[in-house]
């Protein structure tokens, strides 16, 4: 896999993935005041808590669900770096109907890695957050416009 897209994914979900063990305590205590005291809920979660998330396929939102991935998180970050893990998310997770993981994303676009653009891995990127739907691909669109707009703003800062 590129390095860059998994550049491009710390930037977009964790741009501390480098200074941390699985769970960035700094957006723990954002996404509990900006929640709790704002009413405008955030996540906190790693790309190691994201791999978890999606190798376990549990999603409710309960804070035993929440504290087993930052467990796990931390483990699997004493054994893993963490580009393997993101590379091990990227290549399994949701990013819309059909596609789960890097290689059914290219070969659903018709894409060779080769000729991936940037553009094309800031919007595989930003699928994460908004996997492409069956219908409503108006709503989509428009959320994903913002999303590739706001992953090349923190490009642009590098």
């Amino acid at each position: 896999m590129d390095y860059t897209i998994l550049e491009i994914l710390s930037l977009a979900e964790d741009h501390r993935v480098k200074f941390h063990y699985g769970i960035d305590h700094y957006a723990m205590v954002r996404a509990i005041y900006y929640t709790h005291i704002k009413n405008e809920f955030q996540g906190a979660s790693t790309i190691a808590q994201q791999y978890v998330r999606v190798i376990s396929n549990r999603y409710e939102r309960t804070l035993i669900r929440k504290f087993r991935e930052q467990l796990l998180a931390v483990l699997i970050t004493r054994c893993f770096h963490w580009e393997e893990i993101a590379a091990a998310y990227i290549n399994t997770a949701f990013l819309g109907s059909g596609m789960y993981g890097y290689d059914s994303f290219l070969k659903r676009k018709k894409i060779l890695e080769a000729d991936l653009s940037m553009i094309d891995k800031v919007r595989l990127v930003a699928r994460l957050k908004y996997p492409e739907p069956l219908q409503d691909k108006i709503r989509w669109s428009s959320k994903m416009r913002v999303r590739v707009a706001n992953i090349q703003s923190k490009i642009v800062k590098m």
